[in-house]
């Protein structure tokens, strides 16, 4: 039996067990904190609790977006505006020449008058030419000259009558053309006689340019 009071042999003493290896661990004094243990003991090195976040913003009320309209239908057949070539808007004037009830674009309206413009222009030369060549230049006997009219040739008559045929039917091609696109404006085709009054063509002009309703109106949907 080994004597209490006796010095220990250290060498004879079972290793004691190691402590947390050094680090930052919870503070046990201070909730959230963190203090330093140093493998044998808590230091004086403490870290304060991190800050709580802050509040989330709260979220804005959305108010909920509009309703768009449905696009305009005229007796359930949904309808669009639609721009048509030159082709298409010469088929269409020839086409609606007993037409006066329907509508026509912009776009026809004025297709058709380059078509006008590009065959009545040679038209009229060839007019002027028939009309110029049944009159002859003679010399007076006091040496003046005397113009003088021997009246068209046969093909002078025959060109001049194919002239008035071509623009008569121009006419009646133009006629509906511009009743149409005064319903696509939402107007009677009665306007177009405010041309037969002065200024009133400057004025019938404007309803020519001016873009027709988007939707159907009075005389129909938009020409599709």
């Amino acid at each position: 039996m080994s004597d209490p009071f006796q010095p220990v042999d250290p060498s004879t003493q079972a290793p004691q067990p190691a402590g947390p290896a050094p680090g930052w661990y919870p503070d046990p004094s201070v909730t959230g904190g963190t203090r330093w243990w140093d493998g044998t003991a808590w230091t004086e090195n403490v870290q304060a609790p991190a800050a709580p976040p802050p509040p989330a913003p709260a979220q804005p009320a959305y108010v909920a977006a509009p309703a768009y309209a449905a696009a305009p239908a005229y007796q359930g057949v949904v309808v669009q505006p639609r721009k048509v070539g030159f082709g298409e808007a010469v088929k269409r004037a020839f086409g609606g020449v007993t037409d006066y009830s329907s509508r026509s674009t912009v776009a026809e309206y004025w297709w058709f008058w380059l078509f006008s413009a590009l065959v009545g222009i040679p038209a009229y030369i060839l007019l002027f030419v028939a009309i110029f060549s049944s009159f002859t230049t003679s010399t007076a006997a006091d040496g003046s000259p005397v113009v003088t009219s021997t009246g068209l040739s046969g093909l002078g008559l025959v060109i001049v009558f194919l002239i008035g045929i071509l623009y008569v039917g121009l006419f009646f091609v133009t006629l509906p053309l511009t009743v149409r696109r005064l319903h696509d404006t939402d107007r009677s085709g009665w306007w177009y006689f405010i041309s037969a009054i002065p200024f009133g063509g400057i004025v019938l002009l404007v309803f020519m340019i001016s873009a027709g309703t988007p939707g159907p109106n009075r005389w129909g949907p938009v020409p599709q």
